[in-house]
């Protein structure tokens, strides 16, 4: 299967799955990530990456929560230094994942709000071209979420979603550790 057909296939699985999933909600979002790291030893990055993400959210008032984004890092910088990581990085791919519990408030007939806390999981894998080192980065920390939905029929809401997360141990690196972690998350899709 090629790629393109790969990515539609995901892309439209929540579409084709939501009349029998109908006890949950499915969310699909194009966005854009932040991600600043900063390190023991004094460094800063930050990452900043268009990305694609799905969110569940169990239909009741108060229930299970999951989110997942694959992110595609774009730019960086280092220590203020900005640059195109196309420059160095010949493979670039990120992934932040979020699971914990969700509440949804009816505002009114067609209008809810969902905010959602739980654990983080954020992960960075720059594959350096020839002459550069990889980057990596695997942190764990808490986050926060919120969903805005707007009915637009009884099966579909289109969504604004915004996400926030503390990240504060590092799973990978024993020297220059991550001392602090800061993700931001936005993006509009649909609810299904």
């Amino acid at each position: 299967m090629n790629r393109t057909a790969l990515i539609l296939l995901i892309i439209c699985a929540p579409v084709l799955c939501a009349p029998v999933l109908s006890l949950s909600d499915h969310s699909l979002f194009p966005i854009y990530n932040v991600t600043h790291l900063s390190t023991t030893e004094g460094d800063v990055y930050n990452f900043y990456s268009p990305g694609v993400n799905y969110t569940y959210n169990a239909r009741k008032k108060f229930g299970f929560f999951s989110s997942v984004s694959i992110l595609f890092p774009r730019r960086s910088s280092q220590n203020g230094e900005s640059y195109k990581n196309s420059d160095y990085y010949k493979s670039k791919l990120g992934a932040d994942l979020m699971m914990g519990a969700g509440m949804k408030f009816n505002t009114s007939e067609r209008f809810s709000l969902v905010p959602s806390f739980g654990v983080h999981l954020n992960g960075i894998r720059l594959r350096g071209k020839e002459l550069y080192k990889d980057f990596y980065n695997l942190s764990f920390g808490v986050g926060l979420n919120l969903q805005a939905r707007y009915g637009i029929s009884k099966r579909m809401a289109g969504t604004a979603f915004a996400s926030t997360s503390w990240d504060f141990v590092d799973l990978i690196h024993k020297e220059n550790k991550l001392q602090n972690g800061f993700v931001l998350t936005l993006g509009l899709g649909l609810t299904f």
